[in-house]
């Protein structure tokens, strides 16, 4: 499942670049559908908060 491997990557900080480079997608697919529903769920958090679109914009996986 997509989710769990972006959830294994996200351990430290990674930007959607780096995680799409890990995986093989491309980071805007990631930024614009799959990232945004994984927050939603509360399986990450993003580090900038005030700047949820930032270039820079970087997530982890919430700890549980």
């Amino acid at each position: 499942d997509l989710c769990k491997i972006i959830i294994e990557i996200c351990e430290d900080w990674k930007t959607t670049q780096e995680i799409a480079k890990t995986i093989t997608y491309k980071h805007k697919y990631l930024g614009s559908k799959i990232i945004p529903r994984m927050i939603a769920d509360g399986l990450l958090e993003p580090y900038n908060k005030q700047s949820p679109k930032s270039p820079e914009q970087k997530y982890r996986a919430v700890s549980k």
